[in-house]
């Protein structure tokens, strides 16, 4: 468009010159070339009326719709369309050039059109320039949504691969302790104000525990001991655990329990008498309690042995007071070591009757030891992640703590 425009404004400072001069024009072509300067006419007027980039770059567009009814002109006169000339005998020949036409712009008025035209033109680069950048950017997350996406299969893979979770058996989940508890570490169980907490707290779980295991073929049954005394809310937790009806849950609620040793104790002894099969048949049981919420995918652990093995959650803090200190919040074992694991429950350091006198020291924090004879099994981690301070620190890479169990 800018070489036309050019064009037009270097003829037309010679135009009536070289018309008048060789001979007088026909109707046809004074039509065109009268068209043609009112076009260019037009042109600059809008160029100069423009107030803002935006208008100046919405006036190209007119401009060219000006010079698109120039050239219908054009061809309106060429199909003899126009009112008829007058006789050659009597016209004067010098009457077609006579054509009211608006006097050829001054100068700076021209430099003043090329300006705003170069801005506009300069604009529409930017915005085009602007819209690569962006597509770009789209290309380059796609590519890196990709990559991570093609990075989380490998990890999975490697998962699967590694911590050997079981495939198309049964698995039971036992929950200690005390529910809908209210923030502090002597808060007490079954606090209303707490229910949509607690209720995300079992959903986390239905999504980052229940569903992968079933997912790999695995049935699941929950076995729940409530222990900070009859509490009606039970119930919609169960119905939370299973909300699309293919989890079995057994539930407890009853007389309040003294301490976390005797909460653990009551829901092991739920497990037992309220599990259709033995103990025995579960590929996998998982220990743990109300308040925990869970981040990652289990099929995406990576423990430090499998789950074919005895695991605690993780070591405690490297300044622990405790010899060989665990974090007690979770452990996971194969069917066949939840008798032993019951038996250490007894022993001394490890929710025994000695040390729960008091509630402040009653925990399994000491009981690496003896669970590890009675089980039969290696050491083993869920994770290599290890508190700094407490362990009850919000940073853990599967799963926090998010309030405090002492009377479970």
């Amino acid at each position: 468009m800018w070489k036309s425009f050019s064009a037009w404004l270097a003829v037309l400072s010679q135009q009536p010159i070289a018309l008048a001069s060789v001979h007088a024009p026909s109707q046809a072509d004074v039509v065109e070339r009268a068209g043609t300067l009112d076009a260019v006419h037009e042109v600059i007027q809008l160029a100069r009326a423009q107030k803002t980039h935006h208008e100046k770059a919405n006036g190209i567009s007119t401009a060219r719709k000006v010079i698109q009814r120039a050239r219908k002109q054009r061809g309106q006169a060429k199909r003899g369309d126009l009112p008829p000339a007058q006789d050659a005998s009597t016209a004067d020949p010098l009457a077609p050039m006579l054509v009211p036409i608006k006097p050829l712009t001054k100068p700076y008025e021209i430099e003043q059109a090329r300006h705003d035209y170069m801005v506009a033109r300069q604009r529409e680069q930017q915005i085009a320039m602007f819209r690569k950048m962006r597509s770009i950017r789209v290309l380059r997350k796609k590519q890196d949504d990709e990559r991570q996406r093609g990075e989380f299969e490998s990890h999975r893979e490697q998962a699967h691969a590694r911590n050997k979770l079981p495939q198309n058996g049964k698995v039971a989940i036992v929950v200690r302790g005390q529910a809908f508890r209210g923030a502090g570490q002597f808060a007490k169980g079954c606090n209303s104000t707490t229910a949509p907490h607690q209720f995300a707290q079992a959903r986390s779980m239905v999504k980052q525990v229940i569903r992968p295991l079933q997912k790999f073929g695995n049935t699941v049954s929950l076995f729940m001991a409530e222990s900070s005394g009859p509490c009606p809310l039970v119930k919609n937790l169960t119905q939370v655990y299973n909300a699309n009806g293919t989890v079995e849950v057994f539930a407890y609620t009853g007389q309040p329990v003294a301490n976390q040793g005797d909460a653990l104790r009551l829901a092991m002894k739920t497990f037992e008498t309220d599990s259709p099969i033995p103990a025995s048949g579960y590929a996998l049981v998982i220990v743990t309690r109300h308040d925990i919420f869970w981040k990652i995918p289990v099929d995406l652990w990576m423990p430090t042995k499998n789950f074919q093995h005895f695991n605690f959650y993780s070591k405690c803090e490297p300044k622990a007071p405790i010899s060989d200190c665990v974090n007690d919040i979770v452990w996971t074992m194969p069917g066949n070591m939840t008798l032993g694991f019951v038996e250490s429950l007894y022993t001394k350091n490890c929710f025994s009757f000695d040390i729960c006198k008091k509630a402040s020291g009653c925990h399994g924090h000491g009981c690496k030891k003896a669970m590890l004879n009675l089980t039969k099994s290696a050491e083993s981690f869920l994770t290599t992640w290890h508190p700094y301070k407490t362990v009850r620190e919000l940073n853990s890479p599967l799963l926090d703590i998010q309030g405090f169990v002492d009377s479970e």
